[in-house]
């Protein structure tokens, strides 16, 4: 699977990998295959507030709405992580991968 062979390269960060991915995505408009990103992004430990600052660093250079539509689907993603965590168990709750996510976005 190509993805995955340039996914385990060495050389970046899973984190920086993600980054990279999501700002092409976003800058793409192609907001169905960002949600899947927005969501390994947040387990490769990106936070809300640097996708945040993601989507308006894109926004500058491939306009405002692409990076528009891409806090509206990630929007959507941390709402469907929010209420996974909240239907868990409290103990459970820790080892989500959106546990301690939260947090409401101000706007951008």
């Amino acid at each position: 699977h190509c993805f995955a062979a340039v996914r385990a390269r060495p050389g970046l960060e899973r984190a920086t990998r993600s980054t990279i991915t999501i700002s092409v995505l976003t800058a793409l408009g192609r907001t169905e295959e960002l949600r899947s990103h927005i969501r390994m992004g947040l387990a490769n430990g990106l936070t809300r507030e640097e996708l945040k600052e993601i989507f308006l660093h894109v926004g500058i250079y491939a306009g405002v709405p692409t990076a528009v539509a891409a806090v509206r689907a990630a929007m959507e993603v941390f709402a469907e992580l929010d209420r996974a965590v909240a239907g868990r168990p409290a103990a459970r709750q820790a080892s989500h991968p959106a546990a301690g996510l939260a947090t409401r976005w101000s706007k951008v």
